[in-house]
């Protein structure tokens, strides 16, 4: 199996998905095509059913929404240039001291790395 590097299964290609419903549409038993293939039985009844419908192509995948504004990145910034000494939790104490809006240190973490910014990952020890 392929996986991406966000965690997910890759989509297998255009080229796979056709000679899959070929090979079905050839009457092929479905268990056969998978194991030629080296997918499961419901992968080559979903190709198959899509390709009659004409829609064969992968579905394009959603990407989760940001939880901050294009203002809120702007403010994240500013308080990251104030003190370049932050851990998430007192970033994200600050962050809500700041705006009035409470957002889980991991949101803002993943605001830091879209932009490009780094953060300090724990306090400092004796």
């Amino acid at each position: 199996m392929k996986y991406s590097k966000l965690g997910g299964m890759k989509a297998y290609s255009m080229d796979l998905r056709e000679r899959i419903a070929g090979d079905r549409r050839g009457g092929e038993r479905v268990e056969t095509v998978a194991q030629r293939f080296g997918v499961c039985t419901k992968t080559v009844r979903v190709y198959e059913k899509r390709a009659a419908q004409g829609r064969l192509a992968p579905t394009p995948r959603r990407s989760k929404a940001t939880r901050l504004s294009q203002e809120g990145h702007q403010t994240l910034r500013a308080l990251v240039a104030e003190e370049s000494d932050w851990t998430l939790p007192p970033l994200s104490a600050a962050w809500q001291e700041r705006t009035g809006q409470e957002v889980p240190p991991t949101t803002l973490r993943d605001a830091l790395h879209r932009l490009e910014t780094t953060h300090k990952k724990r306090a400092a020890s004796p």
